[in-house]
């Protein structure tokens, strides 16, 4: 029997062009076979094996294209593309960059760039390369769009402004630019304004429903219009009853509003939202069987963090009424916070959170931290709020008490969060607002704040009268000692409010308007921490309004214990 002649490249491609995957899939194999050095059949079957969703061998073919021709810009497009889809970013930006030293003049490339900076979470570079794009072109609506947003990102929102009116100038009806423009008016507190822009949006871009319901829901619910806000998210649910987003918006409003019976069984569908699960990146959440409730005497139970340092000092309240059901509990939680969960009664077993210890781990249930209010039916009236429930070791407390000796009222402050991401723009403030305060007498500061906002100490006279033990800091279980030694502890929304709270210390919290749901919604106490007080910002309000009524209670406050 005759042999079969291969195809030819163009015939793979003609298959390919026509949507006869399976068949272009053969021809290129075949090719790829019969050409080993082809590098045009590796990329055509790279393509083929990517649009059937088998994105490993498509990985496998583009690399064996780019090992063939290593300076092959279409080898590392596509890769980063791949590796996007795969939301692997680190990978992204190595193609990418790459790509840019073999065509410095791709300006579509500065775009897709930025996009994977901003998803790495360093800011000011994506904003570095959406610049450079447009130095390229300075018509770009894409780019001006994508600059608006990286600069609303870093809290820059007067900067913000001028990209986005530049990009709807050029295309005025581009959707993802109306849709852009309603976050920066939402952010800048034009509530009708914004909703007008998401109107326009939902109207440009009708596939995209669930976007403009769930922003339109949003600002509502920042105008503290919670019914009418509830309505949309239900809108959109009864359309897409499985989108885990809308339902994770929906829980965070209603526990918000305290109606925990409602809002918790809704906050599990964060363990389905893609998003959510990106974060998981140790595996844990895909471990089984999880524990829903089930008699524990006799039983190993493990129990990990899945959000950060605030979420799991909140939540690690609840292991002792786990423990009280009998079985062994083991906390796998992250470094630095281990020494004080380990203090709770009843946890047996502490451990840092480890991947390389997943296929390992012995245990009979598996629950992560944040679906056990849910899991032990916890409401507003029966918040496990006893504090303290967590304890400064006594030796570090000594320690730190020597070096903040002297009569002053002692009080310590934090003013921003990590910085980098969104939500620290919108809690942070910069320290210069916080002048006012340390005009009030017979007060030592401290500052606590750690990462790069604590630079800006330096930058203002606020650091002639605070001293700054941040470099001393190690870890939590410091933090901790120093705050037992102080008298008040004035913070943004960061985990030393958590963590002060939970050591029953007192705490003064300063909110930015529409804070997250944990605060709850129009009350100045926290059901959750007895000692805490709540400053909130009203909406369209600036910080400098909360830091004087701060700063008036402060005055009271000082003259009370000096009185």
């Amino acid at each position: 029997m005759a042999k079969r002649n291969p195809p030819t490249i163009d015939q793979a491609q003609r298959l390919l062009r026509d949507k006869q995957l399976p068949a272009a899939r053969t021809a290129y194999s075949r090719l790829c076979q019969q050409y080993p050095h082809d590098t045009a059949a590796w990329l055509g079957l790279g393509a083929v094996n990517a649009m059937l969703g088998e994105l490993e061998n498509a990985q496998q073919a583009f690399t064996r294209a780019l090992a063939l021709q290593p300076d092959l810009p279409q080898a590392h497009f596509n890769l980063a593309r791949l590796a996007v889809m795969r939301e692997q970013w680190p990978v992204a930006e190595n193609h990418q960059r790459a790509l840019l030293r073999l065509q410095p003049d791709n300006q579509r490339i500065y775009l897709e760039l930025g996009v994977t900076l901003e998803k790495l979470g360093r800011l000011s570079q994506a904003e570095q390369s959406y610049r450079q794009g447009l130095t390229l072109d300075n018509n770009r609506a894409e780019l001006h769009t994508a600059l608006s947003r990286v600069l609303r990102e870093q809290g820059r929102l007067a900067d913000a402004e001028a990209p986005i009116a530049r990009a709807l100038q050029l295309q005025p009806d581009m959707a993802l630019a109306h849709l852009e423009k309603g976050h920066l008016l939402r952010r800048r507190k034009h509530y009708d304004a914004a909703l007008a822009c998401y109107q326009r949006f939902g109207e440009l871009a009708p596939q995209q429903r669930k976007t403009f319901l769930c922003n339109s829901g949003g600002v509502l619910a920042q105008q503290e219009r919670y019914e009418e806000a509830l309505t949309w998210f239900d809108r959109a649910l009864a359309e897409l009853p499985d989108a885990a987003d809308v339902h994770l918006s929906r829980a965070q409003l209603l526990l918000g509003l305290g109606r925990f019976e409602e809002g918790w069984p809704e906050y599990e569908w964060r363990l389905q939202d893609p998003a959510w699960r990106q974060r998981d990146s140790f595996g844990y959440g895909a471990l089984r069987p999880v524990w829903q409730g089930e008699p524990l005497r006799g039983k190993r139970l493990l129990v990990y963090a899945e959000q950060g340092f605030g979420d799991t000092l909140q939540f690690c309240r609840f292991l002792p009424q786990l423990a009280d059901r009998g079985g062994q509990l083991c906390f796998h939680g992250p470094p630095g916070l281990l020494d004080l969960v380990a203090g709770l009664p009843g946890v047996e077993q502490v451990e840092q959170i480890d991947p390389g210890k997943i296929g390992q781990l012995e245990f009979d249930y598996v629950v992560p931290l944040m679906s056990l209010p849910y899991r032990l039916g916890s409401r507003l009236d029966n918040i496990p709020a006893a504090v303290p429930y967590l304890h400064a070791d006594p030796t570090r407390q000594r320690r730190w008490r020597e070096r903040m000796s002297g009569d002053a009222f002692r009080v310590g402050l934090v003013w921003s969060g990590g910085g980098g991401n969104v939500r620290d723009a919108r809690r942070s403030l910069h320290v210069s607002l916080l002048a006012p305060l340390c005009e009030v007498a017979d007060v030592a500061w401290y500052s606590l704040q750690k990462g790069p906002p604590a630079g800006q100490l330096a930058e203002t006279d606020v650091s002639l009268q605070v001293t700054d033990l941040g470099p001393e800091i190690e870890d939590f279980s410091d933090t901790a000692a120093i705050v037992t030694n102080l008298d008040l502890v004035i913070t943004v929304d960061t985990s030393v409010a958590h963590l002060a709270g939970a050591l029953g210390r007192p705490t003064w919290v300063m909110l930015y308007n529409s804070p997250d749901w944990r605060w709850l919604l129009g009350r100045e106490d926290s059901p959750w921490y007895p000692t805490l007080r709540l400053f909130r910002q009203a909406p369209g309000q600036p910080w400098s309004a909360v830091i004087k009524r701060v700063a008036a209670a402060l005055r009271r406050r000082v003259g009370e214990c000096r009185g």
